[in-house]
């Protein structure tokens, strides 16, 4: 009896005990800047905010700002992607009745990457686009 106790005891204990198991679907800024740097596109930390808009934060993450030559790349990431997807959401809400410098968003699992080109929307080639989304493909689960 003592020792179903004690197993009941420790199993109880050992539930709640809060452990981090990693999440294969879960990709981090590193592994973004890795992907975009292994297919050649040029991205340097830069510590100038660029627009509020593009940079404020969002479901209480601070995006980080990178340069590429001279278009900008807000890499927003996320804990998971609800509440990726939650603030893609609240950006479009927020953004919907402004006249905004033209941008190209990419979303892979818990990242959202905003690409502000400044091209006309109609252009019919923007830079980096297809690199940006080939190097987001490269990314596979864990």
């Amino acid at each position: 009896m003592k020792k179903i106790v004690m197993v009941i005891l420790f199993l109880l204990l050992a539930g709640c005990v809060q452990t981090n198991v990693y999440d294969s679907s879960y990709i981090s800024e590193e592994d973004v800047i890795a992907a975009l740097q292994h297919v050649q596109i040029p991205v340097t930390p830069t510590s100038k905010r660029g627009d509020e808009l593009f940079t404020s934060t969002l479901n209480s993450v601070k995006p980080s700002v990178y340069d590429m030559d001279k278009q900008t790349l807000i890499i927003y990431v996320f804990e998971n992607t609800e509440q990726r997807a939650d603030s893609e959401w609240e950006f479009t809400e927020q953004t919907a009745s402004m006249n905004v410098v033209s941008y190209k968003a990419f979303t892979k699992r818990n990242v959202w990457l905003l690409y502000v080109h400044g091209e006309e929307l109609n252009a019919p080639s923007i830079p980096y686009v297809e690199d940006i989304e080939s190097a987001l493909e490269s990314l596979v689960e864990g």
